[in-house]
Protein backbone atom coordinates (compact mmCIF):
# COMPACT_ATOMS: atom_id res chain seq x y z
CA UNK A 1 0.00 0.00 0.00
CA UNK A 2 2.99 2.41 0.60
CA UNK A 3 4.18 2.41 -2.71
CA UNK A 4 0.76 2.74 -3.83
CA UNK A 5 0.43 5.91 -2.18
CA UNK A 6 3.97 7.18 -3.00
CA UNK A 7 2.87 7.36 -6.47
CA UNK A 8 -0.47 8.95 -5.72
CA UNK A 9 1.65 11.47 -4.05
CA UNK A 10 3.96 12.30 -6.57
CA UNK A 11 1.55 12.35 -8.98
CA UNK A 12 -0.50 14.48 -7.34
CA UNK A 13 2.52 16.93 -6.89
CA UNK A 14 3.03 17.05 -10.59
CA UNK A 15 -0.19 17.58 -11.17
CA UNK A 16 -0.82 20.52 -8.73
CA UNK A 17 2.44 21.80 -10.47
CA UNK A 18 1.57 22.15 -13.46
CA UNK A 19 -1.92 23.88 -12.25
CA UNK A 20 -0.30 26.44 -10.54
CA UNK A 21 2.10 26.77 -13.87
CA UNK A 22 -1.26 27.36 -16.05
CA UNK A 23 -2.87 29.77 -13.23
CA UNK A 24 0.65 31.84 -13.01
CA UNK A 25 0.72 31.89 -17.03
CA UNK A 26 -2.67 33.04 -17.08
CA UNK A 27 -2.32 35.52 -14.75
CA UNK A 28 0.82 37.23 -16.34
CA UNK A 29 -1.41 37.61 -19.67
CA UNK A 30 -2.48 40.88 -20.18
CA UNK A 31 -6.35 41.29 -19.56
CA UNK A 32 -8.50 43.77 -21.32
CA UNK A 33 -8.20 47.51 -19.84
CA UNK A 34 -10.93 48.34 -17.86
CA UNK A 35 -13.58 49.92 -20.33
CA UNK A 36 -12.18 47.95 -23.19
CA UNK A 37 -14.15 46.33 -25.92
CA UNK A 38 -14.28 43.57 -27.63
CA UNK A 39 -14.58 43.14 -31.18
CA UNK A 40 -17.32 41.05 -32.57
CA UNK A 41 -18.16 40.82 -36.15
CA UNK A 42 -21.54 40.16 -37.50
CA UNK A 43 -20.34 37.08 -39.43
CA UNK A 44 -18.42 35.43 -36.49
CA UNK A 45 -21.82 36.20 -34.16
CA UNK A 46 -24.15 34.57 -36.93
CA UNK A 47 -22.03 31.21 -37.09
CA UNK A 48 -21.69 30.73 -33.81
CA UNK A 49 -25.58 31.31 -33.52
CA UNK A 50 -25.57 28.62 -36.37
CA UNK A 51 -23.34 26.18 -34.88
CA UNK A 52 -25.32 26.29 -31.40
CA UNK A 53 -28.39 25.66 -33.40
CA UNK A 54 -26.52 22.75 -35.26
CA UNK A 55 -24.79 20.98 -32.59
CA UNK A 56 -28.77 20.88 -30.99
CA UNK A 57 -27.56 23.50 -28.22
CA UNK A 58 -31.08 25.58 -28.87
CA UNK A 59 -31.19 27.51 -25.76
CA UNK A 60 -27.88 29.05 -26.46
CA UNK A 61 -29.09 29.26 -30.28
CA UNK A 62 -31.65 30.93 -29.17
CA UNK A 63 -29.86 33.24 -27.31
CA UNK A 64 -27.02 33.84 -29.69
CA UNK A 65 -29.19 34.59 -32.60
CA UNK A 66 -30.99 37.02 -30.35
CA UNK A 67 -27.95 38.93 -29.58
CA UNK A 68 -27.18 39.03 -33.27
CA UNK A 69 -30.52 40.73 -34.24
CA UNK A 70 -29.69 42.50 -31.42
CA UNK A 71 -26.11 43.75 -31.98
CA UNK A 72 -26.79 43.94 -35.64
CA UNK A 73 -29.84 45.33 -36.34
CA UNK A 74 -29.45 46.00 -40.14
CA UNK A 75 -27.68 43.33 -41.34
CA UNK A 76 -29.03 41.32 -44.13
CA UNK A 77 -29.39 38.39 -42.18
CA UNK A 78 -31.65 39.60 -38.85
CA UNK A 79 -34.68 37.92 -40.54
CA UNK A 80 -33.47 34.53 -40.84
CA UNK A 81 -31.42 34.88 -37.35
CA UNK A 82 -35.47 35.61 -36.42
CA UNK A 83 -36.47 32.55 -38.57
CA UNK A 84 -33.64 30.42 -36.65
CA UNK A 85 -35.15 31.67 -32.91
CA UNK A 86 -38.35 30.36 -34.21
CA UNK A 87 -36.64 27.17 -35.49
CA UNK A 88 -34.30 26.55 -32.20
CA UNK A 89 -37.40 27.22 -29.97
CA UNK A 90 -39.81 24.65 -31.76
CA UNK A 91 -37.37 22.06 -31.53
CA UNK A 92 -36.89 22.52 -27.94
CA UNK A 93 -40.63 22.16 -27.56
CA UNK A 94 -41.11 25.39 -26.72
CA UNK A 95 -44.16 25.52 -28.90
CA UNK A 96 -45.76 28.81 -27.49
CA UNK A 97 -42.59 30.47 -27.58
CA UNK A 98 -41.63 29.58 -30.96
CA UNK A 99 -45.10 30.66 -32.30
CA UNK A 100 -44.38 34.30 -30.70
CA UNK A 101 -41.13 34.12 -32.47
CA UNK A 102 -42.62 33.52 -35.56
CA UNK A 103 -45.16 36.38 -35.27
CA UNK A 104 -42.64 38.74 -35.17
CA UNK A 105 -41.18 37.49 -38.12
CA UNK A 106 -44.36 37.17 -40.08
CA UNK A 107 -44.63 41.62 -38.52
CA UNK A 108 -41.26 42.55 -39.28
CA UNK A 109 -40.06 40.84 -42.41
CA UNK A 110 -43.22 40.25 -44.88
CA UNK A 111 -42.63 38.25 -48.20
CA UNK A 112 -41.02 34.74 -48.34
CA UNK A 113 -39.85 34.46 -44.97
CA UNK A 114 -43.59 35.78 -43.43
CA UNK A 115 -45.26 33.18 -45.29
CA UNK A 116 -42.51 30.09 -44.10
CA UNK A 117 -43.29 31.52 -40.73
CA UNK A 118 -46.99 30.88 -41.09
CA UNK A 119 -46.03 27.51 -42.19
CA UNK A 120 -44.17 26.78 -38.79
CA UNK A 121 -46.63 28.86 -36.91
CA UNK A 122 -49.21 26.58 -37.58
CA UNK A 123 -47.01 23.43 -37.58
CA UNK A 124 -46.36 24.36 -33.46
CA UNK A 125 -50.05 25.11 -33.17
CA UNK A 126 -50.27 21.43 -34.64
CA UNK A 127 -47.96 19.85 -31.91
CA UNK A 128 -49.72 21.59 -28.88
CA UNK A 129 -52.82 19.89 -30.34
CA UNK A 130 -54.56 23.47 -32.00
CA UNK A 131 -55.81 22.04 -34.69
CA UNK A 132 -58.28 25.54 -34.75
CA UNK A 133 -55.45 27.59 -34.73
CA UNK A 134 -53.41 25.63 -37.10
CA UNK A 135 -55.90 26.09 -39.33
CA UNK A 136 -56.19 29.78 -38.92
CA UNK A 137 -52.40 30.05 -39.51
CA UNK A 138 -52.81 28.28 -42.81
CA UNK A 139 -56.08 30.65 -43.87
CA UNK A 140 -53.64 33.91 -43.18
CA UNK A 141 -51.28 32.29 -45.51
CA UNK A 142 -53.48 31.65 -48.20
CA UNK A 143 -54.86 34.99 -48.18
CA UNK A 144 -51.39 36.76 -48.36
CA UNK A 145 -49.43 34.59 -50.88
CA UNK A 146 -49.84 34.75 -54.77
CA UNK A 147 -47.45 31.37 -54.78
CA UNK A 148 -49.62 28.42 -56.61
CA UNK A 149 -47.37 25.78 -55.59
CA UNK A 150 -47.01 27.27 -52.09
CA UNK A 151 -51.23 27.53 -51.94
CA UNK A 152 -51.27 23.65 -53.18
CA UNK A 153 -49.19 22.53 -49.92
CA UNK A 154 -50.94 24.98 -47.95
CA UNK A 155 -54.16 22.70 -48.95
CA UNK A 156 -52.63 19.25 -48.61
CA UNK A 157 -51.74 20.51 -44.94
CA UNK A 158 -55.46 21.88 -44.39
CA UNK A 159 -56.66 18.30 -46.33
CA UNK A 160 -54.55 16.58 -43.55
CA UNK A 161 -55.70 18.40 -40.29
CA UNK A 162 -59.52 17.89 -40.95
CA UNK A 163 -58.07 14.22 -41.66
CA UNK A 164 -56.56 14.05 -38.14
CA UNK A 165 -59.98 15.45 -36.77
CA UNK A 166 -62.00 12.90 -38.55
CA UNK A 167 -63.68 15.37 -40.60
CA UNK A 168 -64.04 13.77 -43.72
CA UNK A 169 -66.11 15.64 -46.08
CA UNK A 170 -63.62 18.99 -45.16
CA UNK A 171 -60.71 17.08 -45.82
CA UNK A 172 -61.76 15.82 -49.10
CA UNK A 173 -62.42 19.52 -49.75
CA UNK A 174 -59.01 20.53 -48.70
CA UNK A 175 -57.64 18.14 -50.84
CA UNK A 176 -59.79 18.68 -54.18
CA UNK A 177 -58.32 22.38 -53.69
Amino acid sequence: LAPWLRSLKSRWAAASGALALALLLSAAAPAPAAGGTIQLSADDQFSFAREAAEKGAYTQAVFEFRRFVHFFPDDPRVGEARMAIGRALFMDRQFREAIGAFRDVVDKEGGRLAETALLEISAAHQALGESRAALQALDELLAVTADDDLKDRVWLRVGWIYLDQGEFTAAGQAFAR
